[in-house]
């Protein structure tokens, strides 16, 4: 760990001195779900980021540094011995005769803090590449957390809290453009392996060892418009599609990794990119997952009077675009997950489930200024349950991709 540490503050003390410009970045808020709907700030995530704005050749590099932290409420919808949580589970697992909601037996609140730095090279052309680790802290508030698991010894590594750190490549081809008020046009597909072995730190509190293959490809097609020669939109369809890979192998898989797909851009398990199931549902070690969407986006308004309050530095470094749209999203989801392993390094052992989810649903959201996306997502599930039964529903905060 020393020399990762090393490592880093010299990389980092380099690129002061090399790389000319330096940029601050509030990279989002974390929220904690409050009375079970209401997002309430609970923490942050920052970037400071050391790039060259005038290379001498068409290649660019950068280091960012991103760090956050956040009192987090999570769910945990494996069993101790690695089964998906069904009814009669919450009945065997709570011995009382009052109503027991899945909430109440697999909720876990918890504090989280990471540290990320990576190296980023621009090539010139739509291609970049990037290095970099990771570290994270995550702690149980919990006075018990192991029984929060319940039916079965828990094995799993991180059932007490975890201390995990990773090495990360990856590549990156996009060729994506955002059409003002319109969305996006274009493609782009990356692909990162993930590296957690032991001798990395990964024995200090809980355990980790294993390694991370990921691809994801998104694709972005605008196919009306219904004035393409005006300023602003007034009504704009396009399709968009999706196709994410994840796959983990290893001795020791914290559930944390397995709940989590992990690239260029991260994810929860297979049911967050399914959508209408629950963002931590169906952890597995393989994920496959497709998403194809139509969008519609209706008339942009303008609002004069913000001028003086936009034009302000400080704020056109968050909100360059000034305008509000109404999105609805109409949306079909399909994903395959199978095996989860539930053991550490000393009790290993592989859970063989496997299934396919599939759902479909539609969201209203309003495009703020052109950096925020907020509404409400309802999906049904076709193939596949969730927990409670029912339909996802709740806030929307940006496109899903």
């Amino acid at each position: 760990m020393k020399r990762y540490l090393v490592f880093w503050m010299l990389a980092i003390g380099a690129a002061s001195a090399s790389l000319s410009a330096i940029e601050f970045e509030f990279a989002g808020l974390r929220t904690y779900t409050l009375f079970g709907f209401l997002p309430a700030p609970a923490g942050a995530d920052f970037q400071l980021r050391f790039a060259d704005e005038s290379p001498t050749s068409g290649a660019s590099a950068a280091i960012t540094l991103g760090a956050g932290g956040a009192y987090q409420h999570e769910r945990i919808y494996r069993q101790g011995n690695g089964d998906l949580y069904e009814g009669d589970d919450i009945a065997n697992d709570i011995s009382t005769e009052e109503d027991i909601t899945i909430e109440d037996v697999v909720g876990i609140d918890l504090l989280e803090f990471n540290l990320e730095p990576t190296f980023e090279l621009e090539t010139g052309t739509p291609l970049s590449l990037y290095f970099g680790t990771k570290s994270y802290f995550r702690s149980y508030i919990d006075e018990d957390p192991a029984s929060r698991f319940a039916s079965g010894v828990s094995s799993f590594p991180d059932v007490e809290g975890s201390f995990v750190n990773t090495i990360r490549f990856g590549a990156q081809f996009a060729d994506i453009a955002e059409t003002g008020s319109r969305g996006f046009r274009g493609f782009d597909a990356s692909a990162a392996v993930e590296y957690g072995p032991e001798f990395f730190g990964n024995r200090v509190y809980g355990g980790a060892n294993f390694l991370r293959l990921h691809g994801t490809a998104r694709l972005y097609h605008p196919i009306f418009d219904l004035t393409p020669a005006s300023t602003l939109n007034l009504l704009n369809i396009s399709v968009a599609g999706q196709i994410v890979a994840d796959w983990l192998t290893g001795t020791s898989v914290p559930i944390h990794e397995q709940s989590r797909s992990r690239g260029i851009y991260q994810y929860g398990s297979l049911g967050h990119l399914v959508r209408g199931f629950e963002v931590f549902s169906y952890p597995s070690l393989l994920k496959l997952a497709v998403n194809a969407e139509l969008r519609i986006l209706g008339p942009a308004v303008e609002f004069p009077w913000l001028e003086p309050i936009l034009s302000h530095p400080l704020i056109q470094q968050i909100v360059e675009l000034r305008w509000v749209a109404p999105i609805v999203t109409l949306f079909v989801d399909a994903g395959y997950y199978a095996g989860f392993r539930t053991g550490g390094y000393f009790a290993t052992s592989l859970d063989g489930q496997s299934g396919t989810l599939v759902s479909t649903g539609a969201s209203l959201s309003l495009q703020l200024f052109g950096v925020l996306y907020a509404g409400y997502m309802i999906g049904f599930p076709l193939v596949g349950e969730r927990s409670d039964d029912g339909p996802g529903h709740g806030l929307a905060l940006g496109f899903h991709f």
